[in-house]
């Protein structure tokens, strides 16, 4: 059961939230904050969804957010003496749009993305999660999800999803069967409450 949810960001969220939400201003590089709102408000659970979405025009202030946040975050929960669990989003994006890629990519299958920098960033963090696994403590559970695209009701507005949606014809490669996986916020939100209650 939640008692109660912090969300930290640079800036509040949009829209209303019941009274277990509590907001914290911070920022994803500063990890000495970071920890000290984990440790503030006994929070067990960190879900870490901080990304920078797209083709960024300054790569090195994105990597800074995207990577080294990621890091961040993994440190602040390690060093918290309240974090049970570390929940990361992933992307399904970090496999890369491989010729070669099976129809139904697996766990094991290998992260390959090496074109679209939002892509090759997911890929960056989870090899750099592995690297770091080895320093963190056994009583920290470490989770990445590699989430595919969400689709749902949120304030998105025009995101590129409803943009391709709303094309009236479907695109594809000459002579192959074109795909793509979508989650709904309904089912991402079961796939969240599991990965939080699970046992392991």
């Amino acid at each position: 059961m939640v008692a109660r949810v912090v969300g930290v960001d640079q800036a509040p969220p949009k829209g209303t939230h019941g009274p277990k939400f509590r907001f914290c201003r911070a920022d994803i590089r500063d990890e000495f904050l970071l920890r000290s709102i984990l440790e503030d408000e006994s929070v067990d659970t960190v879900f870490h969804l901080a990304f920078q979405m797209g083709e960024p025009k300054d790569e090195v202030h994105a990597r800074a957010i995207n990577v080294g946040g990621t890091l961040t975050v993994l440190e602040a929960a390690n060093k918290s003496s309240t974090a049970k669990r570390l929940i990361l989003s992933g992307s399904a994006s970090a496999y890369g749009a491989r010729r070669g890629n099976p129809e139904f990519l697996t766990e094991d299958d290998p992260l390959r993305a090496d074109t679209l920098r939002y892509g090759i960033h997911k890929r960056i963090v989870e090899q750099e999660i592995e690297k770091a696994m080895p320093a963190v403590r056994r009583s920290l559970q470490v989770c990445v999800l590699r989430i595919c695209t969400i689709v749902g009701g949120s304030e998105r507005g025009d995101g590129p999803v409803k943009t391709f949606c709303e094309l009236p014809v479907a695109v594809s490669v000459l002579l192959q069967r074109g795909g793509f996986q979508f989650i709904s916020e309904p089912d991402l939100m079961k796939v969240f409450l599991r990965a939080m209650e699970a046992p392991e």
